[in-house]
């Protein structure tokens, strides 16, 4: 009786740890493609130097298109946008609770030559969650990253989306 009671214990560890690795690959995989989306959508901001309206349906295209889904909560002055098939980006405010599936920030500088560029923000999310149990999120990892910089150009002022100045 003793070394039945003794296996039972050991298979109960040996498959609590495969529970426990395959979650850490399972996140590790995630997580990973996650970040291949956010490389990606910086590389579409600089290819069209910047958020423009030629821009934003490419961009959004490419994350419905991946099967993104991450949503979290923008933090004040960013611009969220809530629908990929969309391209209306809101100005988040300070009491703002609601979900995005991506934040933007715009933000310039003026260099030694008088010459104004302007890089981006991007906050994508990715939500850990088991659908077992309705999909309850477990977690949301943010992933930040930051375009190069880009020449804005006062003559295109028109075309970009986050207007410079506007926040």
């Amino acid at each position: 009786m003793r070394e039945a009671t003794g296996t039972l214990n050991t298979f109960r560890i040996v498959i609590i740890f495969t529970l426990f690795f395959a979650c850490f690959i399972t996140l590790a995989i995630t997580y990973n493609k996650i970040i291949k989306l956010k490389n990606e959508s910086i590389s579409i901001i600089e290819l069209y130097e910047g958020v423009t309206y030629n821009s934003l349906p490419i961009l959004n295209n490419y994350l419905r298109n991946s099967g993104y889904n991450g949503h979290g909560q923008c933090d004040d002055g960013e611009y969220g946008l809530r629908d990929l098939n969309s391209i209306d980006l809101t100005q988040v405010g300070s009491n703002d609770n609601t979900r995005y599936l991506y934040c933007l920030k715009m933000d310039d500088v003026t260099d030694s030559t008088g010459s104004v560029k302007i890089y981006y923000n991007v906050k994508l999310f990715y939500n850990f969650d088991i659908p077992l149990f309705g999909g309850v999120s477990l977690m949301t990892f943010k992933i930040n990253s930051e375009t190069k910089r880009i020449t804005y150009h006062q003559d295109l002022a028109n075309s970009y989306i986050i207007k410079r100045g506007s926040l």
